[in-house]
């Protein structure tokens, strides 16, 4: 009998996942799904999340928002290229630069737990095991690797359960709690804004129609270009992963790449 090549390297992406994008503190883990494409690529994504698809057997070939858990094989993805949310709400709050300002303003606010974080690294002369060692004494437990990407990945907006993890490093230098509070409000307000726009630039997809063979997506806002890839789904399976391994499209190479 005929045995699909494709198949048995899904099954060793997904062991390796299983294997090295997890972590050892269940707080940092996330319940996703991996699909397998006919790219010969995979993609993780959050089970409790939605993404832009075109069902299986939609004759008319329109792009919908679904839940990542009700995706199916045969079902195509309509895959951002290279953007985030901030991407998105930039694009269209530059139209309108007093907005945009005061965008910036708050962005600034809401990403005051860093700084905090990082000048209390920098002024106790602190590696990333003892900054580890020293959030953990007042109940902060990730793994270095993440700790790493809240101090140096732009896009990091929040810690997950920021409501505790965010007056508790503030209580760092002795911030009042206003300061912690003032910061939690700018997050709320950021992430609000992004989901808006996220569902001005779905419903400009939504509005597509979509050829049977179109493998691309081309979408302009205020002349700003959104590209995305369209790739039918090979193969499904459920995963646990940490935040940073989800949204990544990655041959079976680049997997084996992968240290959590």
């Amino acid at each position: 009998s005929y045995l699909d090549p494709s198949a048995n390297i899904f099954q060793q992406s997904i062991n390796i996942v299983s294997n090295q994008t997890g972590s050892g503190h269940d707080l940092e883990n996330i319940e996703s799904r991996m699909f397998s494409l006919e790219s010969d690529q995979t993609l993780v994504l959050p089970s409790g999340g939605d993404t832009l698809m075109i069902e299986k057997d939609n004759n008319n070939n329109t792009p919908e928002l679904a839940k990542v858990s009700t995706i199916n094989v045969g079902d195509r993805l309509i895959i951002p290229e290279s953007f985030s949310g901030g991407d998105i709400l930039e694009a269209i709050l530059k139209s309108d630069e007093e907005q945009y300002k005061e965008y910036e303003k708050i962005l600034r606010k809401a990403s005051s737990w860093q700084k905090v974080l990082l000048n209390y690294k920098n002024d106790n002369n602190l590696n990333m095991i003892d900054l580890n060692s020293k959030l953990e004494k007042i109940g902060i437990k990730r793994n270095i690797a993440t700790i790493r990407s809240w101090l140096n990945d732009p896009s990091t907006i929040a810690p997950r359960n920021r409501e505790e993890i965010i007056p508790k490093i503030f209580s760092l230098d002795d911030s009042s709690f206003n300061a912690s509070k003032s910061c939690l409000k700018a997050i709320s307000k950021i992430y609000s804004a992004r989901s808006e726009a996220r569902k001005i630039l779905v419903s400009n997809v939504e509005n597509k129609s979509i050829e049977n063979n179109q493998s691309t997506l081309k979408i302009d806002i205020n002349a700003t270009r959104f590209n995305f890839n369209i790739i039918e789904v090979r193969s499904v399976a459920d995963v646990n992963v940490q935040f940073k391994h989800l949204y990544h499209l990655r041959s079976y190479e680049e997997l084996k790449e992968i240290n959590s």
